[in-house]
């Protein structure tokens, strides 16, 4: 392709996205100039993107840490809350075991005492 094409498209005629800008005899040192700034900015833009795309991965690997994270706390509550209503009723069971032989053995504060006998004296 000639410089002077029809095709205007930014490094269409003589820029490639690595390679240097191909130096052409009918080419003015404009276009010349041209060509190694669209170059420089696809760099750029490349360079910014690949910032973009650690940026991204750094982010989502971050976000699957968390997200086992937050299981990993769900879980342990289920079990915590399981545990719970599991000692709830342990203790409930207890609780009308002991209600149920306190009425059969009496407390011993509520034991009266023996009556007082005589005293025996020598005589």
């Amino acid at each position: 392709m000639a410089c002077g094409s029809e095709d205007r498209t930014p490094g269409a005629s003589h820029c490639s996205a690595r390679g240097p800008c191909v130096q052409s005899s009918s080419c003015s040192e404009a276009e010349q100039l041209m060509c190694s700034s669209v170059q420089k900015a696809l760099f750029e833009e490349e360079d910014h993107v690949k910032k973009l795309q650690q940026k991204v991965a750094t982010l989502e690997k971050r976000n699957r840490q968390l997200r086992d994270r937050v299981k990993k706390v769900k879980r342990s509550l289920r079990q915590a809350r399981k545990n719970s209503r599991h000692l709830e009723l342990v203790n409930q069971k207890l609780s009308e075991k002991l209600a149920a032989t306190a009425g059969a053995i009496p407390h011993i504060n509520a034991l009266g005492r023996e009556p007082a006998r005589g005293t025996y004296l020598r005589g």
